[in-house]
């Protein structure tokens, strides 16, 4: 399991590599530290504990194809054993998921995207883009990723959820455009803004 680096109390990296991990980074009002990961829980879920204006644990997600856990099975093992946290805090997961109702079928029903979903449903959590978009899983219309970057391979893949006590205050929901991010990377920044009352 990696563990986190940074030299600001706002910056978290979870990584092998120095170029290929997972980051968290956090405005200069937020305190980030690294929560313990659990045993045997695919890597690149990350548990942190986010400290300011409002207290929530945040996982931060890559999921990636793993020889035991592979892409959306891995975020469901995860979310499964992390249960006992998730109802004892306010959490959101926000990252790459690797998945999308789409590739239901490829999957065992208890272990494929709509699954996920159900699993954040059952502890209060709903993706913010589907929220306020007003979308059904699987019917996205914009793509946070291009595999191999190309335009014409678009999918939706990343996702924020949020506990549905939030979902209301949500005021605007935006992904990066192909353009404007082509060579930066095959994914998109997903922007979630939301206006929370301070603690």
């Amino acid at each position: 399991m990696p563990r986190p680096t940074g030299t600001e109390p706002n910056h978290l990296w979870f990584g092998d590599y120095a170029r290929r991990g997972l980051g968290v980074i956090g405005s200069a009002s937020y305190r980030l530290t690294s929560i313990e990961p659990e045993p045997d829980v695919p890597k690149h879920v990350m548990p942190v504990q986010v400290n300011g204006p409002i207290d929530f644990v945040l996982f931060a997600v890559w999921t990636m194809g793993q020889q035991e856990f592979s892409y959306v099975r891995a975020a469901c093992v995860a979310l499964d054993k992390y249960s006992p946290l998730i109802r004892s805090k306010q959490v959101v997961f926000a990252g790459d998921f690797n998945s999308n109702a789409i590739w239901d079928k490829d999957h065992p029903k208890d272990l494929n995207h709509s699954a996920l979903v159900r699993r954040m449903s059952e502890h209060g959590l709903i993706s913010a883009y589907h929220h306020a978009r007003a979308v059904d899983h699987g019917k996205e219309a914009d793509a946070t990723y291009y595999h191999q970057t190309k335009a014409e391979q678009p999918f939706h893949i990343d996702y924020c959820f949020v506990p549905v006590a939030w979902a209301d205050s949500i005021s605007g929901v935006q992904i990066g455009t192909y353009a404007d991010w082509r060579e930066a990377s095959d994914h998109r920044p997903l922007t979630v803004d939301v206006p929370l009352p301070k603690a």
